[in-house]
C-alpha cells in the first residue's frame, strides 16, 4: 500500500492507500495502537457492518485482544448529538478507559462522529479510520476534524482530534452507487485545483473548472484546517487526494465511465 504521513509536529500519522489493507495491516495497525491490556470499540455505519463486518471483526479478534462493535444507522441525518449520546453510553457501560482503541469503519458521517466521540470521551482516547466512501477517503477522514451536526447548522459542534492512522483500502469503493463515487471525485477535482492555485497556476487557465459555488464552499472548508495544521500536513492532505484519484483503478470501468460522464 502506498502512504503518506501527516506530520503533526511531535509525533506523525500514517495515511494508508491501496487495495487489500483490511486483511492484511488493519489488525496490526489496531492492535499497535490498543495500548497492553487495552480493548477494542469498533464503530461501524450499519450498511457497512453488513458487508463487511463479520469478516472485520474476526480478522481482528484472532489478531488478539477484545473486540466491541457498535453499529450506527446511515445517513447524514443521524450525525447528531443524540447519537453521539448513544455511543456514549456505549462505551460507558463497558467502562471504556484511555488505554482502549476507537476505531470508526464507515462514510464521513461514521469517521466524524466517532471521532468526535473519542475527542471528547475521557477528556480523549485515541482512534483510527477506515473510510469506506471515495469523499470519506480524500476529506472526511484526513485532518483530524470531528463532530456533529445542529438544526442551525452542519459541523457547528466539534472538534480537532488527530487520528492515530487512515486506512483507505480501495477495496470498498466498488459497492458504492454512482452518486457517492461522483462526490467524492468532485471532492478530489477541487483539492487539485486548490493545490494549482496554492503553486501559482489559477483554476481559470484550466478548461474545466469547479463551479463558484463549490469552490467557495471547499475554500471555507480549507481555510477552518489549514491555520491549525502544519504545511507538510496539508501537502500530505493534496498527496492523499491524489492518491485515492489513481486508486479508482480499482473501480470497475464501466462505473468509471458513468461518474465521468455525470461530472462533464
Amino acid at each position: 500500500m502506498s502512504r503518506v504521513d501527516v506530520c503533526l509536529g511531535d509525533r506523525r500519522y500514517p495515511v494508508l492507500i491501496g487495495e487489500g489493507g483490511r486483511e492484511r495491516d488493519l489488525p496490526r495497525l489496531v492492535h499497535r495502537q490498543a495500548r497492553r491490556g487495552g480493548r477494542v470499540f469498533v464503530i461501524f455505519d450499519a450498511q457497512v457492518c453488513a458487508l463487511y463486518g463479520p469478516e472485520l471483526v474476526a480478522r481482528l479478534a484472532d489478531s488478539g485482544g477484545s473486540i466491541h462493535q457498535m453499529v450506527l444507522p446511515s445517513g447524514e441525518r443521524f450525525k447528531t448529538l443524540s447519537v453521539a449520546a448513544a455511543v456514549y453510553d456505549f462505551l460507558l457501560r463497558r467502562r471504556v478507559a484511555r488505554d482502549d482503541f476507537l476505531l470508526a469503519v464507515g462514510g464521513g458521517v461514521t469517521t466524524d462522529l466517532a471521532g468526535y466521540t473519542a475527542a471528547t470521551i475521557l477528556r480523549g482516547i485515541p482512534w483510527g479510520a477506515v473510510p469506506t466512501t471515495l469523499l470519506g477517503m480524500v476529506d472526511a477522514a484526513i485532518g483530524g476534524k470531528t463532530g456533529v451536526n445542529h438544526p442551525l447548522g452542519k459541523n457547528l459542534i466539534g472538534a480537532f482530534w488527530q487520528p492515530r492512522f487512515v486506512l483507505c483500502d480501495v477495496g470498498f469503493l466498488p459497492t458504492l452507487p454512482d452518486r457517492e463515487l461522483v462526490a467524492g471525485l468532485g471532492e478530489v477535482c477541487a483539492g487539485g485545483f486548490d493545490s494549482l492555485e496554492g503553486c501559482g497556476h489559477p483554476a481559470s487557465a484550466w478548461p474545466m473548472r469547479a463551479s463558484s459555488r463549490s469552490r467557495r464552499r471547499r475554500c471555507r472548508s480549507a481555510s477552518s484546517i489549514q491555520p491549525r495544521a502544519s504545511a507538510s500536513s496539508a501537502r500530505a492532505r493534496v498527496s492523499t487526494r491524489w492518491a485515492a484519484s489513481t486508486a479508482m483503478e480499482a473501480v470497475s470501468v464501466r462505473k468509471l465511465g458513468q461518474c465521468s460522464q455525470m461530472l462533464a
